[in-house]
């Protein structure tokens, strides 16, 4: 007996399943991305990014307060209570130096909490 083999179909071969499952994984997360990022601005790293408040967060809040020549002189990461004023949900605070606008030269305390959005939410506290 004479084997006869359908050559219109074989099996697909481990590159082409590896290709097929890399095309379908982009796309997947692209959509699922796009979908995250539509409701309410959320990125797949959000959590990450609210978390995370740095020296910079720190001295251009109190900028924007209307102090200039800001500088940091401490950072408390690992027990924001430290510094005065800290709730225990802070996740980091901060001791700077900056001119005021009478021009004199003042220590300030601030606390920053990672907020929801882009910025964390700092508050001076003196």
């Amino acid at each position: 007996m004479k084997r006869v083999f359908d050559k219109g179909r074989r099996g697909m071969s481990l590159i082409e399943i590896i290709i097929v499952l890399a095309i379908i994984t982009i796309f997947v997360g692209i959509i699922c991305t796009w979908i995250f990022y539509a409701v309410g601005g959320i990125t797949l790293f959000h959590w990450a990014e609210s978390q995370s408040v740095t020296d910079i967060d720190a001295i251009e809040a109190v900028e924007e307060a209307g102090y200039t020549n800001v500088r940091l002189i401490e950072s408390f990461r690992t027990d924001p209570q430290e510094t005065p004023g800290c709730a225990p949900a802070d996740n980091a605070g901060f001791r700077l130096e900056g001119t005021n606008s009478d021009g004199q030269q003042v220590t300030l305390d601030l606390c920053c909490l990672g907020s929801t959005g882009k910025q964390p939410r700092c508050n001076l506290i003196n």
